[in-house]
């Protein structure tokens, strides 16, 4: 601790009579003495103020160098920079986060480590500092090996003078990463959940449209009857129920999109599906596409469903027509995959796809072709169709070089010695006695003739009460069919009612979308099925056939 002059000369006085100092001899010597006395005191004086000097000097040297320590090593980049951007001082952490040493850092410009996307960023920082702007932050990409190699954020202090600029950084390529990561996954979410709402939507429309296939169906399977068999008609109705039955495909895939669960799943050759696929199209495409089909020995089963697998199939194999308009090779190429799973790849040697149209190439609507040449359903229904069996749908292409698109199914293992039988025909059968119950005007006005047509009597109902009062009364119903989506009751909740008084009376559900829940629900009544709406006369028998032999079978 440092001392006044006073204290300093009384404590040199102390040691110099500890030492022993000189005495007065005679009083002719008192001034020569005191003058001693002085110098000696002094002297202890300096060497006190020595000591204490270099006990300064040790704690300053102490001080330097812990604080060189915390300024080098401290866990952020400090830098001082002039006008220009050259790196005036650094600390030793600074150097390190610019990936080299501190001497090859001081005397360049800080411009030197930082990539192009952000040296403009950086300039303008520089400059709204040294005109006087409040400081202010920015995040800069450094330099690497191919583009960018990790981000730093630079922010300055607030120096009176502006001569110099100081700068402080720290590498954030780690939360940089982690806010991209984050923007991409929000981006993918927001893109699922427009898909899901787009599903949302076509269920509800495919609703509507599928009462207006239904009653078309009806009318056409009536007039079937009336018609002259070979006359003029014949013809006329058969071309309108090809019509009926493309809008029924291309409402089954709008109706898929808001499905989550697979149903009706059941074992399919999937060497033989492909191979009806390409007979089929080789008696509509021109013949300067040749078709080619491989497939791994034995031949793949997969679980799902025929009739949209091979909606699929065909939907991959007519994009791949399509984008070989003057000719080409389509080859489909059946092969077992990793985790039981079972590819059915087609490949076209055709256009190809940019990257900005392959990343949409799955939505909904989107398409490429002139308006009237195509619905962009087909990619987006049959990847929708591969999600609902649990699978998926995997896109290459380049442009010039074609296109590859893969179908991922799961593989049905117990597919040995599996033969598919076809399902019975549609007969007319015994005369029956049906509540149709329905609130849609169409659906009542001809599903009815259709069945009377074959000898059935229908009795109509416009609603679940109605229905319910109506049974009340009679007991003579041999079927009733009710549809799933009316507004006062719906089908699930009359069938409830009607199992209270009616246990086991053949009941089928008709819906135009058929939920994963409704099929839970009714697979757990013996004497209910459900169908899919819109259905022509056979689908429908074919349905009826399987429930009815249980009514019989118990009387």
């Amino acid at each position: 601790m440092s001392q006044d002059p006073v204290q300093r000369r009384r404590l040199a006085e102390q040691d110099l009579a500890a030492r022993g100092g000189l005495a007065a001899r005679a009083l002719d010597q008192a001034e020569a003495l005191g003058l001693v006395h002085e110098l000696q005191v002094h002297q202890i004086e300096l060497e006190m103020q020595n000591a204490e000097l270099q006990r300064a000097r040790e704690e300053m040297e102490a001080l330097v160098e812990a604080y060189t320590d915390l300024y080098d090593y401290a866990p952020v980049g400090y830098l001082v920079l002039n006008r220009q951007g050259e790196i005036q001082r650094a600390n030793l952490t600074a150097a390190a986060l610019l990936g080299t040493e501190r001497s090859q850092v001081v005397g360049r410009l800080l411009l030197h480590w930082i990539a192009d996307p952000g040296r403009r960023v950086f300039t303008t920082f520089l400059e709204h500092h040294f005109a006087g702007s409040a400081p202010k932050a920015c995040e800069l990409p450094l330099k690497g090996s191919e583009g960018v190699g990790g981000w730093i954020r630079l922010e300055a202090s607030w120096p009176s003078q502006l001569q110099e600029c100081r700068v402080a950084f720290v590498d954030i390529t780690e939360q940089h990463q982690a806010e991209e990561d984050r923007k991409r996954y929000e981006a993918e979410t927001q893109h699922a959940q427009q898909l899901e709402s787009l599903g949302r939507l076509a269920a509800g429309v495919a609703h509507d449209v599928n009462n207006t296939l239904g009653a078309i169906f009806a009318v056409v399977e009536t007039l079937k009857l009336k018609a002259t068999v070979g006359g003029d008609l014949t013809g006329d109705l058969a071309l309108i129920e090809k019509a009926a039955i493309r809008g029924r495909d291309l409402v089954g895939g709008l109706t898929r999109f808001s499905r989550k669960d697979s149903q009706n799943l059941a074992p399919i050759d999937l060497h033989a599906l492909a191979r009806n696929e390409i007979r089929l199209l080789e008696q509509l495409v021109p013949q300067a596409i040749r078709f080619t089909l491989t497939a791994e020995e034995p031949y793949p089963f997969v679980f799902a469903q025929v009739g949209q697998i091979s909606s699929a199939v065909m939907n991959l194999c007519v994009n791949g027509t399509d984008a070989m308009p003057g000719g080409g090779q389509l080859t489909l190429r059946i092969h077992r995959l990793p985790e039981r799973m079972v590819g059915l790849s087609v490949t076209d040697t055709g256009l190809g796809m940019s990257p900005d149209i392959l990343a949409h190439a799955i939505e909904p609507f989107f398409t490429t072709k002139f308006i009237g040449f195509g619905t962009g359903q087909g990619l987006s229904m049959a990847y929708a169709t591969a999600k609902a069996c649990g699978g998926d749908l995997l896109l290459q292409s380049m442009v010039g070089e074609g296109t590859t698109v893969t179908l991922v199914l799961p593989e049905y293992l117990d597919s040995m010695g599996f033969v598919q039988k076809d399902l019975p025909r549609a007969t007319q059968g015994q005369p029956m006695t049906i509540l149709f119950v329905d609130d849609n005007e169409l659906m009542r006005d001809s599903i009815p003739p259709m069945f009377e047509g074959q000898g059935h009597k229908v009795i109509v109902a416009p609603g679940g009460p109605e229905a319910l009062v109506f049974l009340s009364d009679r007991a003579d119903v041999d079927l009733i069919i009710l549809d799933q989506n009316m507004p006062v009751m719906t089908g699930l909740e009359t069938l409830k009612e009607i199992r209270l008084t009616h246990p086991t009376k053949p009941v089928l559900l008709a819906t135009g979308n058929l939920e994963p829940d409704i099929e839970r629900i009714i697979a757990r009544d013996d004497h209910a099925r459900c169908i899919e709406k819109p259905f022509s006369f056979r689908e429908i028998s074919r349905v009826i056939q399987e429930l009815l032999p249980r009514k019989d079978a118990r009387g």
